[in-house]
């Protein structure tokens, strides 16, 4: 794996690196099997798809999918054990959720400009706490999963 240009996007940790590349696997078997699929459907019923938004999808998907599998495992949170550690972990992870929409409500606000009406800023506040609530949700079910992973392989 280190002679693959992947391996500046896996974790450090052999076994998370390799569940990793095994949910990478599957994506794209998942999305090879979709894109033939999309093929004779599209040929039998005389639909035509554009290129670019089903390179679009077939990409999404596998980064949500992979993304998706990575948080459902239980494998990011290896540390977490005890009852102690696992408040503590939330505490930090709302801590880096809150940074995070701060953040990108700041990026927001320097590409689209200060707004000018309460209508634009509320959009720009929306999108920021949007995101915020959308990382501390999946952090948090990271966390409860590996929680629960780590408790039943210390049993």
């Amino acid at each position: 794996m280190k002679h693959s240009f992947l391996h500046v996007f896996l974790p450090k940790d052999e076994y998370k690196r390799m569940r990793v590349v095994g949910f990478l696997a599957e994506a794209a078997v998942m999305v090879a099997v979709m894109l033939i699929l999309t093929v004779f459907i599209s040929s039998w019923f005389d639909w035509s798809l554009d290129s670019m938004v089903l390179a679009f999808a077939a990409f999404g998907f596998i980064v949500i999918y992979t993304y998706l599998r990575y948080i459902l495992s239980g494998i990011e949170f290896t540390d977490v054990v005890s009852k102690d550690n696992y408040f503590k972990t939330k505490i930090k992870i709302r801590k880096r959720a809150t940074k995070f929409g701060a953040i990108f409500f700041i990026v927001l606000l320097l590409t689209r400009g200060i707004p000018n009406s309460w209508s634009v800023f509320f959009e720009i506040l929306g999108l920021s706490v949007f995101a915020f609530i959308l990382m501390l949700i999946f952090d948090r079910l990271s966390l409860k999963k590996s929680y629960e992973k780590n408790k039943d392989l210390l049993e």
